[in-house]
């Protein structure tokens, strides 16, 4: 999801009004420092459970409901909060939505494009659209590929101008093996390869990176992008801008690690990037800042992931801030890439079953989800999580059989 508008920036305003609204607790929370070496598993994963704040504070979200355990009756559902307001459910109709949902909000607040991840005999990647927060939906449009299953697969200010991110091995369409990037619209219909992986791998760009996969899009003009990714060359950051028909690497350089782009937002030049780093069996999560046009990169101290060394959901901020739930044994932790200050933050620990944490003007909320129940548990100034308000998801078991 790509939650900033041009008018956004990379400016602290709204991180910073979160944490005036918060300031006791954030003070007594933990300030995390670069860490040690330490044993881990392989890079963490990148869970489609999502959120996302816009300019105007409202607030979309991405969970997974039903039986998780259970993919024919794991459910993926949409939800919006106006500033100020209650969750409602918005999730398009119509679509089986078992492998997940992506999203791209538009450039105007409460526009927003979301498709469908295939899943079982669903081999492309419907698509649906809204101009009013998810109230109605323009249905019907195919993307003839299948999206991957990465939060940021989708990209676009609009229905008619889009970036995706699609796999071959489950598309009807003719597509090379490891994936591609396309461009297109729901008005249209028509899309066009931009790049696929192999062609990216080859170039001197992809070459210098050691590109293994593609991971992120962000659409950023009428023909121009930048793109994420997996690299294995030591210190290089997978983030592709093509200019006059040639991609060129636009990241920060770091000190050691295979890099993979975790999460990727883009607004005019701006980019923040949330990015895990492996290093001898190791994996940290880096947050960064800058420009794609170039000049200094801000970069967070690494954090360690612990030793399953995968995340349990990420969502951003209107401000280009990160929170992210990391998986311990006993469950999830949740911390807080601040772009004002460079630095992480933990939080206290969200309540059980939380799906994902999403940051809005002044307030912090752990969305949780016990099968068909969805509930919100706000952030107090005292630290500790208060339940703000359930909702009782209608969920068709056996629907996707």
């Amino acid at each position: 999801m790509t939650p900033r508008h041009a008018g956004g920036g990379t400016g602290p305003g709204a991180l910073v009004r979160l944490a005036a609204a918060v300031a006791a607790l954030l003070a007594a929370s933990t300030v995390v420092s670069p860490v040690a070496s330490g044993a881990s598993t392989g890079g963490p994963s990148i869970p489609l459970a999502t959120a996302a704040a816009d300019s105007t504070g409202a607030q979309w979200a991405i969970v997974a409901m039903g039986h998780l355990s259970d993919p024919a009756n794991t459910f993926w559902q949409l939800l919006y909060r106006a500033s100020g307001g209650r969750w409602e459910l918005r999730t398009p109709p119509g679509v089986a939505d078992n492998g997940g949902l992506v999203a791209a909000p538009g450039a105007v607040p409460g526009t927003l494009t979301s498709g469908f991840v295939p899943t079982a005999e669903l081999t492309f990647s419907p698509l649906a659209s809204t101009a009013d927060a998810g109230a109605t939906w323009s249905t019907g449009s195919v993307l003839p590929f299948g999206l991957e299953d990465v939060p940021d697969a989708l990209s676009g200010p609009s229905p008619s101008s889009l970036w995706a991110l699609v796999t071959g091995g489950r598309s009807t369409a003719p597509l090379p093996a490891g994936g591609a990037v396309v461009s297109g619209g729901t008005v249209s219909g028509r899309w066009r390869a931009i790049v696929t992986r192999t062609s990216l791998a080859r170039s001197a760009a992809g070459r210098r990176c050691g590109l293994q996969a593609l991971t992120a899009v962000a659409l950023t003009g009428p023909s121009a992008g930048v793109l994420g990714a997996a690299c294995t060359a030591t210190g290089i950051v997978g983030l592709f801008s093509v200019g006059q028909g040639r991609w060129r690497l636009v990241g920060p350089r770091l000190r050691a690690g295979a890099v993979t782009v975790l999460r990727l937002v883009v607004v005019g030049t701006a980019a923040d990037v949330l990015l895990a780093v492996r290093l001898r069996g190791s994996t940290r999560l880096v947050a960064a800042w800058g420009h794609t046009t170039g000049g200094p990169w801000r970069l967070s101290p690494e954090l360690a992931a612990p030793a399953s060394g995968a995340l349990c959901s990420s969502s951003t901020t209107a401000a280009g801030g990160f929170v992210v739930l990391v998986r311990t044994s006993t469950g999830c932790r949740t911390l807080v890439a601040n772009p004002a200050t460079a630095s992480w933050r933990q939080l206290p620990d969200p309540p059980a079953l939380t799906a994902v944490v999403v940051a809005g003007p002044g307030t912090l909320d752990a969305l949780t989800v016990r099968s068909t129940v969805f509930s919100d548990f706000r952030l107090t100034s005292g630290g500790t999580w208060r339940l703000a308000q359930t909702i009782n998801v209608p969920i068709q078991f056996g629907s996707s059989s």
